[in-house]
């Protein structure tokens, strides 16, 4: 049975926080940014309900769905600054999310599914720290992509908001799949989770 996805990416960009004359050093920036990712969870989170689990990693805040065993939605601060000192290497580390109460999905739930982990929060803007860096492999973080839409028209996205950030020096962005009833799943079905695919 052919099952065609299709992502919706939710992107708010606010410009604002314009960085101090005389800011160029990366570690005032690194500062800066982790100052400002700290206050955005209370500035800037998209709505939740009472019963939403929200976990705070060093760079982006997730709301996460156990019935979906996925983010609902992804938030994080970016800076031009984060975009231009992107030294980190990928470290492909995908690994379980033990902040999760409630267990994220692991890797092998991907397995022979003939999905991608498609990143909510980008691998690629989170190369300014070690790290941001390892934690955006975290699960909580993935959700089923078609591999020719994660590494196609999702990848091209992702560049593009780079840029963006880039472009206007400071913006905030939030992504998330559709999730409904009744979609299809991957991984294991017995105690350990089932994965919905988003539309």
């Amino acid at each position: 049975m052919f099952l065609r996805i299709v992502f919706s990416l939710f992107i708010f960009s606010c410009f604002c926080f314009l960085f101090p004359p005389g800011s160029t050093a990366f570690t005032k920036q690194k500062q800066h940014s982790l100052d400002s990712l700290r206050s955005f969870p209370e500035n800037f989170l998209p709505a939740h309900t009472a019963t939403d689990e929200l976990i705070r990693h060093t760079a982006y805040t997730l709301c996460y769905s156990e019935k979906q065993e996925q983010a609902k939605w992804v938030a994080y601060h970016l800076t031009g600054e984060m975009c231009n000192n992107n030294g980190e290497e990928r470290t492909n580390n995908f690994r379980e999310d033990l902040d999760v109460k409630t267990r994220s999905a692991i890797p092998d739930d991907y397995k022979k599914s003939g999905y991608d982990r498609g990143h909510l929060c980008p691998a690629g803007d989170m190369g300014w720290s070690e790290q941001t860096m390892s934690e955006s492999f975290l699960m909580s973080n993935m959700s089923p992509q078609v591999p020719g839409f994660n590494r196609g028209i999702w990848k091209n996205l992702e560049g593009d908001v780079r840029q963006w950030a880039i472009d206007n020096k400071d913006i905030y962005v939030v992504t998330a799949g559709v999730l409904e009833d009744n979609l299809a799943t991957i991984g294991r079905i017995k105690w350990r989770c089932r994965i919905i695919i988003t539309k």
